[in-house]
């Protein structure tokens, strides 16, 4: 009976991942396409960008498949899979199948491909969509400001957090709780005086009295910071951080 379920159970999940390949992207407003393959336990959490692809000498194997979400099954199936990508190959789909995980792969550009992946689980914590609509994952391990920009950026879909609003700043305040530490954040000051999110928008003072965050910064060439504590500071850039990113799978503002 007990296998009987589990046997069910799985069969449920291929076919729910399968309908994925009836969604359509939509991009949102950083130019990424990511589709989330959330609560589906035994098939893993996975993601997938389009306009991605695993360049050849990166995949131990390629296929051909019917359909191009057939290719994240394929990798699925196959033990020691992290990653793969499908792209239209006349009536057919060539998939590319990847041992690497993200952050070891150098990606292509090609408009036609679809690129599937897993989380590295020794690299990272999925901490699922949160109240503002969007997804957000922490590395396990502290790194520099400058390698913690980069990890989240090479995580296809992601960006390193900017919490631009009170709600935003509760949540990464939550999440901090849980990891036990500060996060590097994507703000920068302005020589002008003030301060900006990496995307270019404007800090708004307004967000800080709704979250109860202050912020100190005494000039120069230095990382911010985000604390438990609900503090934005400025640390010099050889400091050491966690690393927090977001996703937007919905397309909502951000």
């Amino acid at each position: 009976m007990t296998r009987l379920y589990h046997l069910l159970q799985d069969l449920a999940q291929v076919l729910v991942a399968t309908a994925g390949c009836l969604l359509i992207f939509s991009t949102t407003a950083s130019g990424y396409n990511l589709q989330y393959y959330g609560g589906q336990s035994r098939l893993r959490d996975s993601f997938t960008v389009q306009g991605k692809a695993i360049g050849a000498m990166q995949a131990f194997m390629t296929q051909t498949h019917e359909k191009a979400c057939d290719c994240r099954m394929a990798c699925w199936a196959y033990e020691g899979c992290h990653s793969a990508s499908s792209k239209p190959a006349g009536t057919k789909f060539e998939c590319r199948l990847s041992h690497f995980y993200t952050q070891n792969l150098t990606l292509e550009d090609d408009p036609d491909s679809v690129f599937s992946y897993w989380l590295d689980p020794s690299w990272f914590l999925n901490h699922g969509v949160q109240d503002d609509g969007l997804l957000y994952i922490s590395a396990t391990s502290w790194f520099s400001y400058d390698y913690s920009m980069t990890l989240c950026a090479v995580q296809p879909g992601f960006r390193t957090i900017m919490l631009k609003t009170g709600k935003q700043q509760i949540i990464g305040k939550h999440i901090l709780v849980k990891i036990s530490g500060h996060v590097v954040m994507d703000m920068h000051p302005l020589p002008s005086g003030g301060f900006e999110w990496g995307d270019g928008t404007p800090f708004n003072n307004n967000s800080l009295a709704e979250s109860n965050s202050t912020i100190n910064y005494w000039g120069g060439d230095y990382q911010c910071i985000f604390t438990s504590s609900s503090l934005i500071t400025f640390w010099p850039r050889s400091g050491y951080g966690l690393t927090l990113c977001q996703g937007n799978p919905y397309g909502v503002e951000w």
